[in-house]
């Protein structure tokens, strides 16, 4: 016993006295050393505290992107949708206004009414467009049809007051007065598009011209190939 507790002076006991052989042999094939050895290599390091950080700062990079990525994809949706309406929603009208103008009364008018102010209004801003597509000079036809468009979007509004009345001689009455008015509006608007209509238009003179230097070039050519021809019949004679 002494000369084993000699050997291993190290080892003790768990009361203080030198471990016997068998305790020895016990620790060294549980730990692999003495007890010092054996607690550190049982002892685990502390995680690093800057890849702690980099791991964090990853996962909120990531939920950012996917945050950022929502958000943008649902405010395209909602400007989409938004477009879409307002698209659709001025055919829905016009449709129903086709409709309503049908009818017979003070619904059947109304819609009527409606319908020739929307057609004047589209035919001047048609003209428009045309005229700036052959660079034609167009004026003050754009300040015009702004104001005539304002003033066609008051009378929509009026007549769709007019439209709700209960009562057919107030209905009718009101209607008397604003009746005027959309024609005279439809009057003004059908005067702008003509006037557009005949400053895209190219006029008489031009295509008279147009028409004469047409049939001399073509006179042209028809002598320059008797010519070719005479040339062609003597040469082979």
């Amino acid at each position: 016993m002494r000369h084993s507790a000699g050997l291993c002076p190290g080892f003790r006991g768990a009361y203080g006295r030198r471990a016997g052989p068998g305790e020895v042999l016990n620790r060294v094939e549980a730990g692999g050393g003495p007890p010092g050895q054996v607690a550190a290599s049982g002892h685990q390091r502390p995680a690093d505290p800057r890849r702690s950080l980099a791991r964090v700062e990853l996962v909120l990079a990531v939920l950012a992107v996917v945050v950022f990525v929502t958000c943008t994809v649902v405010a395209v949706s909602l400007l989409a949708l938004r477009a879409l309406r307002r698209a659709v929603s001025p055919a829905v009208d016009r449709a129903g206004v086709a409709l309503q103008a049908r009818a017979r009364g003070t619904v059947g008018e109304v819609a009527r009414l409606r319908r020739d102010l929307d057609t004047a209004v589209r035919r001047g801003g048609r003209s428009l467009a045309a005229a700036r597509a052959v660079h034609a000079p167009v004026g003050d036809v754009p300040a015009l049809l702004d104001r005539i468009e304002s003033a066609a979007r008051d009378l929509d509004a009026e007549l769709r007051a007019v439209g709700s009345v209960a009562d057919p001689g107030r209905a009718a009455a009101l209607l008397a007065e604003t009746r005027h008015r959309v024609a005279e509006l439809v009057a003004a608007a059908d005067d702008v598009a003509e006037g557009v209509a005949r400053a895209a238009a190219p006029g008489r003179a031009d295509i008279a011209e147009l028409r004469a230097a047409c049939a001399a070039e073509a006179e042209a050519l028809r002598e320059g190939a008797r010519v070719r021809g005479r040339s062609w019949w003597f040469g082979a004679a």
